[in-house]
């Protein structure tokens, strides 16, 4: 939509957000590539968070199923892990409704962690995921989670 929004159809919201979006761009002198950057920087929202207490099995932090797509960031902490402490952080996804959920990655931590928050990344949620956790060795230790989702307009 150019700027300024011309003649009748223009709903009160898309007239804002064009004059919103012309005025920054003119204030903040941003080239077309910088500021698609910025307007695809997610608005997050806690989706769900809580404390898991490891016991040696194989136990799950969070299995979200959804009919919407969205974009969506897992954050754990890991600051109680101390030397002789590990535990092992399972990412399962299921791509298809009635399909099947699979591994998809598997990251291993170990001792005291120099960063101790493990975040990962914008993963595309389509239909189910699943994120386990197993402490493998040492004191059992409690993991603070948090799920993040893109806030949805």
């Amino acid at each position: 939509m150019g700027y300024p929004p011309q003649g009748a159809g223009f709903p009160p919201g898309d007239i804002s957000a064009a004059v919103w979006t012309y005025v920054t761009r003119r204030l903040t002198n941003l080239d077309d590539v910088r500021a698609a950057r910025i307007d695809n920087i997610l608005a997050l929202k806690v989706e769900a968070d809580g404390t898991l207490t490891a016991n040696g099995t194989q136990q799950t932090i969070i299995d979200k199923t959804t009919t919407i797509p969205f974009k969506a960031q897992l954050l754990l902490d890991l600051f109680n892990l101390t030397v002789g402490d590990s535990v092992e952080v399972i990412e399962w996804i299921k791509v298809l409704s009635g399909g099947v959920l699979r591994r998809c990655t598997t990251t291993r931590f170990t001792g005291v962690q120099e960063e101790p928050i493990a975040v990962f990344f914008n993963k595309v949620l389509t239909v189910e995921y699943k994120v386990t956790l197993q402490q493998i060795s040492g004191t059992y230790r409690s993991f603070p989670w948090s799920l993040q989702a893109e806030e949805k307009p």
